[in-house]
């Protein structure tokens, strides 16, 4: 009788030892397939992001042809700010009914105490509490009542290099700029990498040495004169000059 007990207590205690070890397995197997997955997830919502910045575009395309070649300015109304570009009203943002999308309180791209926008970046950290952008529009393009030029597509001297939308996170009315400032620019938070959508509607990842910008070393100057920012009047016909 004593001996059958020892066997069994000896036979608990080896199988108590291949749990832990099978255990001590999955731990290091997840811990080595964490980062993967990770990765995994970043790229699928990068993905997500990029076909939203590129129906943003495209977008802006539509509401050209349907406004004599004028790509959406900033405001549909200069003087009385009014028609906002990224209003997600449909009644009232200029590109919101080319995105069949209605949400009067939240605006394209954004997250406010009101909401979060269906069009926004997967990636861009949700926070109810602030009004923050996670799409920025070309400042250049979409510029004021003296820029019109720079929104007749039909004058852009290299579409496939000017872009029109991007990833950013601001909270300065969704445009973003050339110059080296803590809102309204381009936000790598892709792997560092940001998705760019461009006059002929076609959209690319590029990092921050990939474009011109004062945050990569570029003159304030330069910069603003690269026909990435400007499609109409620009200096410089490439991304190179510094």
């Amino acid at each position: 009788m004593r001996k059958n007990t020892t066997e069994y207590a000896g036979t608990c205690r080896f199988t108590l030892i291949e749990l832990l070890v099978v255990i001590a397995i999955i731990a290091i197997l997840a811990a080595m397939l964490m980062p993967a997955l990770q990765q995994a997830r970043e790229r699928s919502r990068a993905s997500d992001c990029s076909n939203k910045v590129n129906t943003l575009a495209k977008s802006n395309l539509l509401y050209a042809s349907d406004n004599d070649d004028f790509v959406a300015p900033q405001y549909g109304n200069f003087g009385s700010k009014t028609r906002y570009w990224a209003d997600g009203d449909k009644a009232v943002g200029l590109l919101t009914p080319y995105l069949g999308i209605h949400q009067p309180k939240v605006k394209l791209g954004y997250c406010c105490k009101d909401g979060i926008s269906k069009f926004i970046c997967g990636s861009f950290p949700a926070d109810m509490t602030k009004n923050r952008a996670s799409y920025g529009y070309n400042i250049v393009v979409m510029g004021g009542a003296d820029k019109w030029e720079r929104r007749k597509i039909t004058r852009y001297k290299r579409p496939t290099l000017s872009m029109f939308f991007c990833d950013e996170d601001s909270s300065n009315g969704g445009s973003v700029s050339y110059e080296n400032t803590a809102d309204n620019q381009p936000l790598y938070r892709h792997n560092n990498y940001a998705n760019f959508s461009f006059a002929d509607g076609h959209c690319k990842a590029h990092s921050l040495q990939e474009i011109p910008h004062m945050a990569r070393g570029d003159t304030k100057g330069n910069a603003y004169a690269s026909v990435f920012w400007d499609p109409v009047n620009a200096a410089f016909l490439d991304w190179d000059r510094r």
